[in-house]
């Protein structure tokens, strides 16, 4: 049975099949004479290559949620089944894992859980008194830990672990964790100190002190609201199309003209002055045209 991962590649791929051979299209039309037909035809290539890349964008937004799901799975899976997992351990895994294995095994010497809320010490309102205003600061976890211990076979496996930690920490990389007393869902490391001395962590011979400490986040959406459209043409609006007369604007009304209409006849029967007539019109006073709009 194919993975829902390998269905949206074939899909993917039928999309690159589909964005390519419109491109083709549109570059067999680009030396063309720009006749209607080929105008309308390179439009309608356009457009369909327009729509293909949103599609491709959004199917490959879902492929990598589907691949983030299917590494926290399958880090959860492989952290169950790793020799050092007990209940007494702690984890610290990504909230988007990367890998398979993006998870760390901490055995806690000591942590704590300090709340550090502000108050204020000038009232903020009339009549409030001085100590009524808090302001909760961001909780952080200090955590002493042993990385590795009696099962793991190479330091190599140990330093590897440090290393994940160091890049967490560097990264900012949203992380969980998880402990016999503290639960976070969402924290950052914003110290991390390994010891450097890879002997005896008091677990084995395999095994690194660490000290780090975990600030929880939140994060928030936006609340800027966007606006649904957008206006594709900004700025002063031309003369309509078909429109000969370029010296009026679309506020004057005008009449049809007929056989023997001239200006001086519109301003008289329009009750206005004859040079504001011809200074709205283009055409020559002798030869208006007949169905011409005459403005006034």
């Amino acid at each position: 049975m194919q993975s829902a991962q390998h269905k949206l590649k074939i899909k993917l791929d039928r999309l690159y099949k589909q964005r390519n051979h419109a491109q083709e299209l549109l570059n067999k039309l680009a030396h063309k004479k720009a006749t209607p037909a080929i105008i309308r035809a390179r439009k309608a290539h356009s457009n369909s290559i327009m729509r293909t890349n949103k599609k491709i964008n959004h199917l490959k937004v879902n492929m990598q949620k589907n691949k983030t799901n299917r590494n926290k799975r399958e880090s959860l899976k492989n952290m169950k089944n790793n020799k050092e997992f007990s209940s007494h351990s702690a984890t610290l895994m990504p909230k988007n894992p990367s890998t398979e294995h993006s998870y760390v095994l901490l055995f806690v010497k000591n942590q704590s859980n300090p709340t550090s809320p502000q108050i204020s010490s000038k009232p903020v309102e009339h009549g409030m008194n001085m100590s009524t205003t808090t302001q909760m600061g961001a909780n952080t976890i200090p955590i002493d830990a042993v990385i590795g211990g009696m099962n793991i076979k190479d330091m190599r496996e140990v330093r590897r672990e440090v290393q994940k930690l160091k890049y967490w920490s560097n990264n900012g990389t949203p992380l969980i964790y998880h402990s016999k007393d503290i639960n976070s869902e969402s924290v950052q490391i914003s110290d991390f100190t390994p010891a450097f001395d890879y002997m005896d962590g008091g677990t084995g011979l395999n095994s690194a002190n660490i000290s780090l400490t975990l600030t929880e986040t939140k994060f928030f959406e936006s609340n800027v609201k966007k606006k649904k459209g957008s206006k594709k043409h900004i700025g002063h609006k031309g003369a309509k199309k078909g429109s000969k007369n370029k010296k009026c604007g679309t506020k004057h009304h005008y009449v049809i003209a007929k056989a023997g209409y001239t200006y001086l006849h519109v301003a008289r029967i329009k009750n206005t002055s004859l040079s504001h007539v011809e200074s709205l019109n283009s055409y020559p006073a002798s030869k208006i045209p007949i169905g011409a709009r005459i403005y006034y």
